[in-house]
């Protein structure tokens, strides 16, 4: 399941045909759902040719593989790589290659420090003071680092949504979305500040398409007035000129 869990980053192999393609392929078919059947099957084939070459032994003799629950569990452990992805600021695209869109929780940075904390310690500390025990040990100590980990998602996303919350909070009095102020929010609350940074820059990015259809949309009203004028103008004239010739 470990080598399972860690099999979609596979995709980083792009990288070495240069950042663009890594950027194109980075978390896509090994990411998604359908992907998970060719990386998992990949992953059961490489531990049956290990058993293969050890002669079809395994630690517990009594125990043959079953490759069909391996594959499974290996899929399970697929679907927490996807999660964990989730969670994070770079986001996932889980129903590739049927739909391209991207879903993210938006929670905790790619590489959050606290994560690798609690999960780290999960596994040294029973190391190091349950070395008396029977295996399996350590149980206890990975509940409370899941429980921990699960404790700093729901905190974080209470920080996220206070930071839409204040966000969409602050608006001028005819009620136009006004940004906060980097000043004012820097000092009073850093997080705070961060956290909208990031709302603002990423509302950036999804209304610089939009942007360009308003632009075309205002140029051609502004066209239609000007023919507006010129023909009230040509109008007018009309009108004196046939005036005069009446006098």
């Amino acid at each position: 399941m470990t080598l399972a869990a860690e099999a979609p980053d596979l995709d980083v192999l792009w990288g070495f045909k240069g950042p663009v393609s890594n950027f194109a392929h980075h978390r896509g078919f090994t990411h998604s759902f359908l992907g998970l059947f060719i990386v998992c099957a990949v992953v059961v084939a490489f531990m049956y040719l290990v058993w293969l070459m050890r002669g079809k032994k395994t630690n517990i003799p009594d125990l043959p593989p079953r490759w069909g629950l391996l594959f499974v569990f290996a899929y399970i452990a697929g679907i927490s790589h996807i999660l964990l992805d989730f969670t994070n600021n770079y986001g996932v695209r889980p129903f590739w290659p049927f739909w391209e869109k991207w879903y993210s929780w938006d929670i905790v940075f790619i590489f959050e420090p606290a994560l690798y904390i609690f999960l780290i310690s999960g596994l040294i500390l029973p190391a190091l003071f349950s070395r008396d025990q029977p295996l399996p040990r350590g149980r206890k100590a990975a509940a409370l680092a899941l429980l921990a980990v699960v404790a700093l998602w729901a905190f974080r996303d209470h920080e996220h949504r206070h930071a839409l919350s204040e966000l969409r909070m602050q608006r001028f009095q005819t009620a136009v979305l006004l940004e906060p102020d980097p000043l004012v929010c820097s000092r009073r609350n850093p997080k705070l500040f961060r956290d909208l940074r990031h709302e603002l820059a990423y509302r950036g990015i999804k209304s610089s398409r939009a942007g360009v259809n308003s632009q075309a949309t205002r140029n051609s009203g502004n066209a239609r007035r000007q023919t507006l004028l010129r023909r009230t103008r040509v109008s007018e004239l009309g009108t004196v000129s046939s005036g005069n010739g009446n006098r």
